[in-house]
């Protein structure tokens, strides 16, 4: 705690120019819960100056410290683009290298929304574990077969990388990086989600599961309870009392087909950001009805008439 009471503690976010708009809205739902005590680390794509200026303005208007971190060139090198997410997903994985003098940091996905205070879950003790994070629910068109092939036989052991608490001074003791990276070099083209299947594959063992309110990803509403790996009452808990909601998965808030039933959310915080003119993407008529559509209905739908437009171009550095 600093002496006004606040809790300290050092946040990462890697946004791409696509993502900065989103980032900034992660940002100010986060230091609206933390307006004191909230370090910024953003690591630094081709974003462009005049940008940065908005969202570092921003985050210190609010109280808050904004860092750029910029990756070496040599670090690059090392990592080869996913044909969807680029390259800014594996920024997560270099954080103990890109953070030197960090001992621990809350990794965000730019396409998440902080409700509540995090300072139960900044202060967790990790008890020896490298990670903190949530287990990642599959759909019902998803396989355990190829959780399989990371080494992974249960949903529980799987977790989803968009929300991390990570204890950056034991993952650099222990050299994790440069496990994380040849295992990436040696398995790349098998990935899916590249970032999270690396760090599952290589963490196995060595993560401590967080309570699903630190990480309510849109699985948890699409599907009923009974199909999620929680009881039913840690489900109902999460859908009514999110600490962080995380939009994962294709359909994000700012497109007009998504039918999340937080969306609001996103469009609360990103109109008090410098980029509060934003507008709805993707604007069609057919979304109004996609975006009622449950989730069985709307992934047939997307099999047989899929949206090109939804499609994220991966931004390489």
């Amino acid at each position: 705690m600093n002496p006004s009471g606040h809790t300290q503690f050092d946040v990462a976010l890697a946004a791409d120019p696509q993502y900065l708009q989103h980032a900034a809205a992660t940002l100010h739902s986060l230091l609206q819960q933390h307006p004191r005590g909230v370090r910024v680390h953003l690591v630094r794509s081709d974003v462009a100056a005049p940008r940065l200026d908005d969202l570092r303005g921003m985050v210190e208007a609010m109280g808050g410290q904004f860092h750029v971190v910029t990756v070496p060139p040599q670090q690059f090198a090392r990592l080869k683009p996913h044909p969807f997410f680029g390259t800014h997903a594996w920024m997560r994985m270099l954080l103990p290298e890109l953070l030197p003098e960090v001992k621990r940091v809350l990794y965000l996905d730019s396409d998440t929304i902080v409700c509540r205070p995090l300072d139960e879950l900044v202060k967790l003790d990790l008890n020896g574990h490298w990670v903190a994070a949530v287990v990642n629910p599959l759909y019902p068109h998803q396989s355990l077969e190829r959780l399989a092939s990371l080494g992974i036989h249960q949903v529980q052991r799987y977790f989803n990388s968009g929300v991390l608490l990570m204890d950056l001074e034991v993952m650099r003791a222990q050299g994790l990086c440069a496990d994380l990276l040849k295992f990436a070099d040696e398995h790349h083209e098998g990935f899916l989600y590249p970032d999270q299947d690396v760090l599952n594959a290589v963490l196995k063992g060595r993560w401590l599961s967080l309570p699903p309110q630190f990480n309510v990803q849109s699985v948890m509403f699409d599907l009923r309870a009974a199909q999620l790996p929680f009881d039913r009452d840690t489900v109902r808990y999460a859908r009514r009392e999110p600490s962080i909601v995380h939009f994962s998965g294709l359909l994000k808030p700012w497109m007009d087909a998504c039918g999340h039933p937080l969306r609001s959310l996103y469009w609360s915080h990103v109109r008090q950001t410098p980029w509060r003119a934003a507008k709805v993407e993707n604007k069609f008529w057919r979304n109004i009805i996609l975006r009622h559509f449950p989730y069985r209905l709307y992934h047939w739908y997307a099999q047989h008439f899929p949206q090109p437009q939804i499609e994220r171009k991966p931004t390489q550095y």
